[in-house]
């Protein structure tokens, strides 16, 4: 089992940090969807709780043409 971390102030505010403008790019079929890149992501996790620092979990949804 994996430590859990509190999320304090500074930890909510590096989080928060907007990411440069090359991260987001408009989806390519959706107009009203932006899409960003994961390695935006990782890196800012990888900054924020350090390299294996943190994990992520998933489950699978049932996509439709409505949503997602």
């Amino acid at each position: 089992m994996t430590e859990k971390t509190l999320i304090t102030n500074e930890i909510r505010e590096q989080l928060r940090k907007p990411f440069p403008d090359e991260a987001i790019s408009q989806h390519p079929t959706k107009a009203f969807l932006s899409t960003i890149k994961a390695i935006y992501i990782v890196e800012r996790l990888n900054d924020v709780f350090g390299i294996g620092g943190w994990t992520m979990l998933h489950s699978i949804v049932q996509d439709t043409d409505d949503y997602v």
